[in-house]
């Protein structure tokens, strides 16, 4: 199971948001020119909570979407399984 260090930023509302966005965007550019699919994928469904956070439901399905693409393609299978979990949660909350 992946260390989600923004698993509770949903209790934030979002100076935060923004900034840990910002972070998080220069660690995706870095991580992809290292072709770093793990850290990638780990970066990627971080961001799904920050997009969570701001109830931005289309961004942290396409976060959540991609982080289950890249774990599976490196053979994460526990993350797959989590990433699927959250996909299902933010399509409820999408309706």
């Amino acid at each position: 199971m992946r260390n989600s260090n923004f698993k509770n930023l949903t209790s934030f509302r979002c100076p935060q948001c923004s900034e840990a966005l910002q972070w998080y965007q220069k660690s995706v550019a870095i991580q992809e020119a290292l072709g770093d699919r793990a850290g990638l994928a780990v970066t990627l469904h971080n961001m799904g909570f920050v997009a969570q956070a701001k109830e931005d439901w289309p961004t942290t399905l396409a976060y959540f979407t991609r982080s289950r693409d890249l774990s599976q393609q490196i053979g994460l299978e526990k993350d797959v399984q989590e990433e699927e979990g959250l996909i299902v949660e933010v399509k409820k909350k999408m309706g």
